[in-house]
């Protein structure tokens, strides 16, 4: 069965169009024209009808859509338990047969050029406005992150074993990065999980409110420089983020 008429985007190149639901199957499709019959038809029943889909094999936990500005390309975003992906689909403007354009975009940034390994630090990329939080390789370095760093909850810096700080491995988590976490949370639109983050890090403080630089999970203490500032202008952050006023991250990755 289709999905509903108002669940659909619209893709086309001025001489015919496609219509692409929200699971990223182009379900309706004419060529060459407008006027012409329909090579997917799927809209007015069902996949046996004909249709074009580019998806996650195990269905997501989320999908968000958009046009990039001012254009008909549409970008349908997955986000998965293992992973982030986005397709997008667009119809250029053509000089013979019509041609759709199906991308399959799913990089996440590493911690360095040429590196395999992520970096916590990179959740400041939406944060100081390098790259909005919506842009695709955004969500696949949140999801990367969530997926490979985050050890009882918490996020860690990096991965320790690598090596890459001259180290031995094993240090505390760094409390300024679950903020950061916090804040890529709230500006991707999932702030229940935000405030569920925010919670457990108030919970770390000692008695009068004070934080240190890092946190040990399995022996339950704070660990590092005390009391950190990083740590405390972190929190100020999270909660001006999550209140309705100030969200000085929303108003960087905007450009104010």
């Amino acid at each position: 069965m289709s999905d509903p008429i108002e669940d659909y985007a619209l893709i086309g190149d001025g001489e015919t169009a496609a219509l692409v639901s929200r699971t990223g199957s182009i379900d309706w499709l004419c060529v060459p024209r407008f006027d012409s019959q329909a090579c997917f038809a799927a809209l007015l029943g069902g996949p046996e009808h004909g249709r074009w889909g580019l998806a996650p094999r195990d269905g997501a936990r989320s999908v968000h859509r958009r046009y990039r500005d001012d254009t008909l390309v549409l970008e349908t975003s997955f986000e998965t338990d293992t992973g982030a992906v986005t397709i997008v689909d667009c119809m250029p403007q053509r000089a013979g047969p019509p041609v759709v354009i199906c991308q399959v975009v799913g990089n996440a940034f590493v911690q360095s050029y040429g590196a395999r390994e992520l970096d916590a630090s990179l959740l400041m990329i939406p944060l100081v406005g390098f790259l909005p939080a919506e842009d695709p390789r955004v969500r696949g370095t949140v999801a990367a992150i969530e997926r490979e760093l985050l050890v009882d909850g918490f996020v860690q810096r990096y991965p320790t074993e690598s090596g890459v700080d001259g180290l031995p491995p094993g240090e505390g988590l760094f409390l300024a990065c679950s903020f950061w976490l916090v804040d890529n949370l709230v500006l991707l639109g999932r702030r229940d999980e935000a405030r569920r983050l925010y919670d457990r890090l108030l919970a770390l403080r000692n008695d009068v409110g004070l934080l240190a630089e890092q946190y040990d999970p399995r022996a339950r203490r704070q660990l590092g420089n005390f009391p950190q500032a990083l740590s405390h202008i972190a929190l100020v952050n999270s909660a001006c983020n999550l209140s309705q006023a100030g969200r000085p991250a929303r108003l960087r990755a905007d450009g104010g």
